[in-house]
């Protein structure tokens, strides 16, 4: 304690929130974890902010993008959602889940051409996955719903009719 007194004031906090002095620092998966907890409670800025700070702890985890970007879909920041899937899939060009979830952030902006080819890249890294996140009678569904607000939209209408006869 004597050594405190004698430091200025403005230092003590800064060596307080040094990592050797730290015992409260959390590993980078612990903020992750914590940030899928506040994810799934709904407290989507609450996530973001700790999925930011594992991705600062360690920047070379995929899913720890993925999972930001996740949060800003919710919070419908699909700019920022996008840029860290661009991440993600830098890391892992085959991330399942960071296509699917590029598929999302591109349909929700009104890129469905681009949106499809994710949703096929993502089809062809894992089916299964792909399957149970996109049932297709509930894509098809929005598709048509978006279809009806956007009459001329071609891509729209040939997405329908290629998913429609499963084809590419």
């Amino acid at each position: 304690m004597k050594v405190f007194r004698l430091l200025p004031a403005f230092i003590v906090p800064v060596i307080l929130l040094h990592p050797v002095y730290s015992e409260v620092r959390l590993s980078a998966d612990e903020l992750n974890n914590k940030g899928m907890h506040e994810l799934s409670a709904g407290n989507n800025g609450a996530a973001a902010e700790y999925f930011r700070q594992a991705i600062a702890a360690d920047p070379l985890k995929k899913n720890y993008y993925n999972n930001l970007a996740a949060a800003c879909i919710r919070m419908k920041d699909y700019y920022s959602a996008e840029q860290h899937l661009k991440t993600a899939l830098a890391i892992d060009p085959n991330y399942t889940k960071a296509l699917s979830n590029m598929s999302v952030v591109l349909f929700k902006t009104g890129r469905y051409r681009e949106a499809y080819k994710y949703y096929k890249r993502a089809e062809k890294t894992d089916p299964l996955y792909t399957n149970e996140r996109f049932e297709k009678n509930r894509v098809l569904s929005r598709l048509k719903e978006e279809s009806s607000r956007n009459p001329d939209d071609q891509n729209l209408k040939l997405i329908i009719r290629q998913i429609e006869s499963g084809s590419e």
